[in-house]
């Protein structure tokens, strides 16, 4: 599980919720990030704290991207599991 993203100089980027090992929100810049997951526990969506669509991503059965979009293109949550 990813906690905290950092820089070289260890200025924190951003940070991460779960919730029985599912992402639940990302925290970055002062902005809260909440994932919409699958029965999986696949984060699906994205949205904002006004509940807007910030991202959104679609796979194929063995994580294939199928269409990924949105402004928050850092998200490193985009399969259960595996970081891009």
């Amino acid at each position: 599980m990813l906690i905290t993203e950092s820089t070289r100089t260890g200025n924190i980027k951003g940070e991460y919720v779960y919730l029985n090992g599912s992402p639940l929100a990302k925290i970055e810049s002062n902005n809260v990030y909440y994932y919409h997951n699958d029965h999986l526990g696949t984060p699906m969506v994205m949205t904002n704290e006004s509940g807007s669509t910030v991202w959104q991503g679609e796979y194929l059965p063995f994580g294939e991207p199928l269409s990924v979009s949105g402004t928050i293109t850092n998200n490193l949550e985009r399969k259960r599991g595996r970081f891009y």
